[in-house]
């Protein structure tokens, strides 16, 4: 019972422990991002515009019956964490059982109500087209067929991150990932319309669910036998999951309410045109995700503990890596960001989601900088804070939603996400500083002012060549020359020895590897 047992468990910081389960992390999310690079056009041929708009909007929607968890897979996540860095064998059973049986409750609850709803979506509220009226409200009812399974997956991964298997979450997560691409571009070989396709969706999610449960039991045989749903444990994961559920109430309105502006006041293939990008260029997050659900369990195990500035400490580094990663994908992005589009989608998404595309990639990245101080209030026990944030930025952001759709369209809807995120960012980071402001010297430790100054310069490297009168082969090489020499400037001023040292080693051990298996 490895991560359980009495006197065993997880060293709580370790950073060689921090980097493997963040490469598990990011790995079980670039996968399936790549296999949606792939699989999208496919998709989008396969379904048309106008079906595959709707398929969007159905998981938009989905997204938003999300609400229904409460906090409790969070909840399920930090309270595990807790017990497994006291080594508390006991406690660990009824909080798996509590979490996963309430979950799936209310799962089916809401199931239920988005099937009663249907009607007044499809008919009343999208402007679906005549001819795809039956298809959605069929794919719309399957889809609620997911609220359930979609609620026991999230409380049972939460078990597995509390113990630090990224391993193991992410064996089974990038199959189950990559499938939610894969699935939807089978309707281009195989002519399937979107009932087909959710449905099929459905049946991978129900496989994932069974997966993950039968992993949680095989990994704690004790979680088979001794769980209960007890009043005690229900009180203390509801009162922390109150605040959370505020959250993932407003969340998804703040995440779908885009396209559900664009599919009421414009039309299905406009909500195409912005989906597609969005879900390319969000999946930018990979990293700032892969660090912050790998912190969360650290800083839960951290909160209650004297832990001499590790807390802030991961922080900062956590801040510098998103700046080293997803900000020098964001800078490319202005560069090549309408030849990918062009390459990947063809033409008309050049022309009509370029501009889509950049505006979005910049609010990736300030929203990628706020996950780290996101995980960090409710890994600490403060969920009240962000949820608080949301309640604030609700009403701005539909303003805004309101403003950009009428004046701009597509493009004003991208300037709306990227200004809220950019409001919650500001108010997230400076909760945490507050909360911790040793955080600010610690950013001085590490390096993050040093990696903030370069992404700049590479920003202006990018802009300048942009403005040359040259040819595009010459600007692609003189691109390539500034990345190389801002790589070496990162490993030489912003990387710290430990870090450098750290990469050696991994370097080191992959040619070992090769010469043993040479």
């Amino acid at each position: 019972m490895a991560g359980l047992v009495a006197g065993q468990g997880p060293a709580v910081g370790s950073g060689r422990l921090l980097a493997r389960n963040s490469l598990l992390t990011f790995s079980g999310l670039i996968v399936p991002l790549l296999v949606g690079i792939v699989a999208i056009p496919f998709a989008v041929k396969g379904l048309g515009k106008d079906a595959f708009g709707v398929l969007a909007i159905a998981w938009a929607v989905l997204g938003y019956f999300g609400l229904f968890d409460f906090g409790l897979s969070r909840a399920t996540t930090k309270f595990m964490a807790e017990v497994i860095g006291r080594r508390d064998l006991e406690s660990a059973p009824e909080i798996f059982a509590t979490g996963l049986i309430v979950s799936g409750s209310l799962g089916l609850v809401g199931a239920a109500i988005l099937a009663a709803v249907t009607p007044l979506l499809v008919e009343r509220l999208l402007k679906v087209p005549p001819d795809l009226v039956t298809q959605t409200l069929t794919a719309f009812r399957i889809v609620a067929l997911s609220v359930p399974l979609i609620l026991c997956s999230s409380s049972l991964r939460g078990v597995l991150e509390a113990s630090r298997r990224f391993d193991l979450v992410a064996l089974i997560m990038i199959p189950a990932s990559a499938m939610s691409f894969v699935i939807p571009a089978l309707s281009f070989p195989f002519h399937l319309q979107v009932p087909t396709v959710v449905a099929l969706l459905v049946c991978s999610q129900a496989t994932t669910a069974l997966v993950l449960l039968f992993t949680c039991f095989h990994l704690y045989p004790v979680l088979r036998t001794r769980g209960r749903v007890t009043l005690a444990n229900l009180k203390k994961m509801a009162s922390y999951g109150g605040w959370i559920s505020v959250s993932n109430v407003i969340s998804p309105i703040l995440v779908y309410m885009d396209r559900l502006f664009i599919g009421s006041f414009i039309s299905m293939t406009s909500v195409t045109f912005y989906a597609a990008p969005y879900e390319m260029v969000t999946r930018l997050r990979v990293f700032a995700t892969a660090l912050s659900t790998t912190l969360f369990p650290e800083f839960s195990s951290l909160s209650d503990a004297a832990h001499g500035g590790r807390l802030e400490m991961l922080v900062a580094r956590g801040l510098k890596y998103v700046l080293l990663s997803v900000g020098v994908l964001v800078v490319l992005l202005f560069f090549v960001g309408s030849w990918v589009l062009d390459l990947w989608l063809g033409r008309d998404f050049m022309v009509h989601s370029a501009g889509v595309f950049k505006v979005l990639a910049l609010g990736v990245l300030v929203n990628s900088l706020a996950t780290i101080a996101f995980n960090l209030l409710q890994g600490v026990g403060r969920p009240d804070l962000p949820a608080k944030f949301h309640l604030i930025e609700l009403p701005i952001y539909l303003a805004l939603l309101w403003l950009g759709v009428s004046y701009l369209g597509i493009l004003g809807v991208a300037i709306a996400w990227t200004l809220r995120v950019t409001l919650d960012g500001v108010l997230l980071l400076g909760a945490a500083v507050r909360r911790y402001p040793r955080i600010l010297p610690f950013l001085r430790v590490n390096h993050v002012d040093r990696a903030l100054g370069l992404l700049l310069a590479v920003f202006a490297l990018i802009v300048s060549l942009n403005a040359l009168p040259v040819g595009v082969p010459l600007r692609l090489a003189l691109a390539l020359a500034g990345l190389v020499a801002a790589a070496i400037a990162a490993w030489i001023f912003v990387v710290d020895d430990a870090e450098r040292g750290y990469a050696a080693s991994l370097w080191q051990r992959r040619l070992a590897g090769r010469g043993a298996r040479g």
